[in-house]
């Protein structure tokens, strides 16, 4: 059987999610540079991550050759979540317009930003319009844990064959990332597919316990308390919506495997002091826990006071700061001041509002199935937004893509509704 007969059995969505699973992998391979030193169009790949940037565009593409339209999308909004995205495009492009020297970066950071959102349609609409015979909800995620397990089997095997580990600037130089951090909560995002099949499953629970745990050591070797702590308040509020599809037992299979993970970083080796879950230990216990962010966050709010309805414009946060307090961040590690620092007001408060709107659709769409797939579109959102209260990860385009990708698999079709037809509506 040659390959192009095996692609002919795959349906649109299927082919879609099987190469966007695969991206992280792809991120990590383009950045793949392990003597630490990086030329300046190696750095803007990794920093614009444009490897994720490149996908959606392709994506959204192959969308419209399945009948997708990014206007026809937009009118069947509701009347709020229109009111709220026009309220945003309109402080978004005035905050450009006036960033002045940096207007570029700020316009395509902008534009990054509102690719994320027609992305997010387009994965959808081509979820919706699955052909396939069967269902396809369980079967889109465990494409998911595939990827996830490529993605962090490459980081490994990259810190493995790093020629020089003891020169080599193990923090910053990760593929795919510009801080291992990212890396973590990356990660943390990939780690609910598994999980949610290991709660909502119906075969291979024992292999998907392997896969949880295993994705949780990494995240507890990357040194990320907020991946740990967003991954865990994403699984509560996920299971608190799903109430009684839960069982008893398979939470318990779930938690164990994510304290064997936790256990299991510990024997694992770190290359530098600012892996490993010994330094987050070592972190908790420090006088100045967290004053390191009470520094960022107030002055965060200090500037967003100075520009309160308009805002800084996106991408113009590290080079402010910097200027101003020295401070060396891309963000100001909770989305809420970033969202208010990039739009304003107005501009941020419509962004956090669309960000509820969504949450509310997957749950409404979730406790439709009680499956796996809804688990994992409603977990998910709730991890990045955890993990965003103090980090970045509604920052980066990556996690931003892998958040977009289980969200659309939470409304691919079931084979009761491929018998009346696909849905046409938000």
């Amino acid at each position: 059987m040659d390959a192009r007969s095996v692609i002919k059995k795959f349906d649109t969505w299927q082919l879609a999610i099987c190469i966007m699973a695969a991206l992280p992998a792809i991120f990590v391979l383009v950045t793949w540079d392990n003597d630490g030193l990086q030329s300046p169009r190696a750095f803007a790949v990794r920093y614009l991550s444009l490897p994720v940037t490149f996908c959606q565009l392709s994506v959204i593409l192959w969308a419209v050759r399945t009948k997708f339209e990014v206007g026809s999308a937009f009118r069947k909004l509701g009347r709020l979540p229109r009111m709220l995205v026009t309220i945003w495009a309109i402080f978004a492009f005035i905050s450009v317009v006036l960033a002045r020297e940096q207007i570029l970066a700020s316009a395509f950071a902008t534009l990054q930003y509102a690719l994320h959102g027609i992305f997010l349609a387009a994965v959808v609409h081509l979820a919706r319009s699955s052909s396939a015979a069967v269902d396809r909800r369980a079967w889109s995620i465990s494409v998911l844990v595939i990827g996830g397990l490529v993605y962090a089997g490459l980081i490994i095997l990259f810190a493995l064959l790093i020629p020089d580990k003891a020169t080599f600037p193990w923090s910053l130089r990760l593929p795919s990332g510009t801080n291992i951090r990212q890396l973590g909560y990356f990660v943390a995002i990939a780690s609910v597919a598994p999980l949610s099949l290991i709660l909502l499953g119906r075969t291979k629970t024992a292999l998907f316990c392997l896969t949880f745990a295993a994705l949780v050591t990494f995240i507890a070797w990357s040194g990320s308390r907020g991946a740990l702590i967003g991954l865990l308040l994403g699984t509560v509020v996920g299971a608190a919506v799903m109430g009684n599809a839960l069982s008893k037992l398979r939470v318990g299979l779930a938690v164990l495997s994510f304290f064997a993970g936790v256990a299991a970083s510990i024997i694992v080796p770190n290359p530098a002091p600012e892996f490993g879950l010994i330094r987050m230990v070592s972190s908790l216990e420090q006088d100045d826990i967290g004053s390191g962010r009470s520094i960022v966050w107030k002055s965060t709010v200090t500037e967003i006071s100075k520009s309160l309805w308009i805002g800084h414009g996106s991408g113009t946060f590290n080079k402010n700061m910097h200027e101003i307090y020295g401070f060396d961040f891309n963000h100001p590690h909770q989305f809420i001041l970033q969202y208010f620092y990039d739009w304003g007001i107005f501009g941020g408060t419509a962004a956090g509002f669309l960000l509820l709107i969504l949450f509310l659709a997957c749950v409404k769409v979730g406790r439709q199935h009680n499956d796996a797939a809804a688990y994992a579109s409603i977990s998910t959102l709730c991890t990045i937004a955890s993990v965003s209260m103090i980090d970045g990860a509604l920052f980066y385009p990556l996690s931003i893509f892998l958040t977009g990708l289980a969200i659309a698999c939470g409304f691919v079709n079931d084979s009761t509704q491929l018998e009346r037809g696909p849905r046409t509506s938000c």
